[in-house]
């Protein structure tokens, strides 16, 4: 033996357990509400920006998590950059979705491809 402790962890109390529970409730409920009421306005978004279907799915809000992800050392900034990266991929699938069933003579083939690589 080297004469070296070993710390013994405690585990969590029933206190601590119910808050992180109430914590990561809280977050999916908020990220759920945030893309319910995106989803429903994409057909605005749209229309008001002038994109095609495609376009829409390549929104900025995934490469600036990117970027931020990627580019910035610091807790802070890589945290919300990967919150963006994930927001972006999370909402380009649906929009892809969309844009591959737009024409219908290939919309079967394209879905399929589309939710295979998702």
């Amino acid at each position: 033996m080297t004469g070296a402790s070993t710390a013994v962890l405690a585990a969590p109390t029933t206190r601590e357990v119910t808050a992180g529970a109430r914590a990561t409730y809280t977050v999916f409920a908020g990220w759920g509400l945030a893309g319910s009421t995106w989803s429903s306005r994409l057909p605005e978004v749209r229309t008001q920006l002038n994109l095609d279907s495609a376009s829409l799915g390549l929104l900025r809000l995934t490469a600036t998590g990117v970027a931020l992800f990627a580019l910035r050392p610091s807790t802070g900034p890589a945290f919300a950059g990967s919150l963006l990266w994930g927001m972006g991929a999370a909402l380009g699938f649906p929009v892809s979705m969309s844009a591959g069933a737009d024409e219908p003579a290939r919309a079967a083939g394209r879905v399929s491809v589309i939710t295979s690589i998702g």
